[in-house]
């Protein structure tokens, strides 16, 4: 018998991801990284009235992802996904280049002991990342009248206080990582111009986590309330102006070996 063993994590967490329900991934970003999300220290009285809820969360039947009650306050979670690759109706650019190394790897690697390296390309960059962002958070932000309709209907309670949130996470393979003055950074959406022009409009929304996911050496996430958009315009990045993401060339490794 023989087994396919690839070196490069990437497509094992990529194929993970894929076949994760929606409440499991959103339970997975959810666990990432120290137990509390980066906060601004405006943002502290919001997450602390939050963080009781983050404890119950459960599923639902369809939509929204996950719930949490607490008496009479109902929690909403919507989690969605999005890359810093170019997006077509066949899908990521991320995801198709790697389909196709997996099967050129299958061609290659046909005996015990066959080994190879490829050199995978993919353009990442600011635009594609917040195109990709902004079509995830407008398809869902226009459902959350349906999600609370739904949720109410589906527990057969009428609430006091619902509370919706988004889970956003960056799937971006190995992060989305840039150099700004000859160093190296990591993309905080939250701190971005553009997720805080709709944020700051989107009043439904009392809150949004993020998270970063494809880098599996630095997974973290971050949290946001109404109350920082202020404090956060002050340091606002603007994505559009990053030319190019790191790791536009990555390599994968494969080898064939026989039990």
């Amino acid at each position: 018998m023989f087994k396919n063993l690839q070196n490069d994590i990437i497509y094992k967490t990529s194929q993970t991801v894929n076949s994760m329900t929606d409440y499991k991934r959103t339970m997975d970003c959810m666990n990432i990284g120290p137990k509390d999300p980066f906060y601004f220290n405006e943002d502290l009285p919001v997450l602390q009235k939050f963080k009781p809820f983050f404890t119950k969360l459960r599923e639902t039947l369809n939509r929204p992802d996950a719930y949490a009650v607490i008496e009479d306050d109902l929690l909403l979670l919507e989690h969605f996904q999005f890359d810093n690759t170019k997006v077509t109706k066949k899908g990521s650019a991320q995801y198709k280049v790697a389909a196709k190394t997996e099967q050129k790897f299958k061609k290659i690697l046909v005996k015990d002991g066959d080994f190879a390296v490829l050199d995978e390309y993919v353009e990442r960059n600011g635009k594609s990342y917040v195109e990709n962002f902004l079509t995830q958070f407008n398809s869902h932000y226009k459902k959350i009248d349906d999600y609370k309709a739904e949720m109410q209907k589906q527990l057969k309670k009428d609430f006091k206080n619902i509370y919706m949130g988004f889970l956003i996470e960056d799937a971006s393979k190995l992060g989305s990582k840039y150099l700004n003055k000859h160093r190296e950074h990591c993309l905080d959406l939250l701190q971005t111009k553009e997720f805080l022009d709709v944020f700051e409009k989107a009043t439904k929304l009392d809150f949004a986590i993020f998270a970063m996911t494809g880098d599996l050496c630095n997974r973290y996430k971050t949290f946001i309330s109404r109350r920082t958009i202020a404090e956060r315009r002050k340091h606002e990045i603007i994505a559009n102006d990053i030319s190019a993401f790191l790791f536009e060339h990555d390599v994968a490794a494969s080898g064939l070996i026989e039990f």
